[in-house]
């Protein structure tokens, strides 16, 4: 199943990034103010200049009129809205194109256990307690690889640690990291941004977290698919 976007969006010009969450881009020979539902870096793909994918917003207390879906490089277009990968992922497993997901009946998302709130909950038959999924959108990219996280992510590290504590409990706890482009090779968990989170991901890995990733297949203006599955790389060197 795809995700197929309720507003088409439309073609425009990325100018600079003024501050964590607003950019601006060029529509129709006008200068404008964009949203980046984004807080990493995105230094090795926001660049001035390139065409970029814009959705038309309203709202009297929105202080933009679009939001800005995605970039296009010399590899190809890479989705820079960090909002998308949950509804890509709920698509998927409605549609049961997620493997390890396929024996689970009941979903719910935005599910609170202790002091967190992950993005999904999975009930299998019967079970009493529901595996817990946390979803990662991972746009930042060096040639075929996807990186995350590209900037410090307490929150990230967090959730981790909870789902580690899940999986230490014999409950189930898994991490899907969505490459934001099609042509990622694998994900790398980027211990020179996060050093914390990293280590903290391989101790979750051993103790039996798993950890998923996969490509986004696009067909702008119309949907984004899920793509391929891809590994997640520990370590690189």
């Amino acid at each position: 199943m795809s995700l197929y976007l309720a507003k088409r969006p439309r073609l425009g010009v990325y100018l600079n990034r003024i501050n964590r969450f607003v950019v601006s881009v060029m529509v129709d020979g006008q200068e404008e103010l964009a949203h980046l539902a984004n807080s990493g870096r995105l230094q090795r793909v926001l660049k001035p200049g390139q065409n970029c994918w814009l959705v038309p917003q309203a709202g009297k207390h929105r202080k933009t009129r679009y939001d800005l879906l995605a970039v296009e490089t010399e590899q190809g277009p890479i989705v820079v809205d960090a909002r998308l990968p949950n509804d890509i992922i709920a698509s998927a497993w409605e549609a049961g194109l997620i493997e390890e997901l396929s024996s689970f009946r009941q979903m719910q998302r935005e599910y609170r256990s202790g002091s967190s709130r992950f993005d999904f909950a999975f009930w299998s038959e019967n079970a009493e307690h529901p595996c817990l999924v946390e979803v990662k959108s991972a746009a930042d990219v060096s040639g075929e690889l996807a990186f995350f996280p590209d900037a410090p992510t307490k929150r990230g590290g967090k959730h981790l640690v909870e789902l580690l504590a899940a999986a230490q409990a014999q409950q189930g706890a898994m991490v899907i990291l969505l490459a934001q482009m099609e042509w990622a090779r694998g994900v790398v968990l980027n211990a020179a941004i996060d050093p914390e989170l990293v280590t903290t991901a391989r101790q979750a890995q051993m103790e039996g977290v798993q950890f998923l990733a996969y490509t986004i297949k696009l067909q702008l203006p119309e949907a984004i698919h899920l793509g391929k599955q891809i590994p997640v790389l520990f370590d690189i060197a």
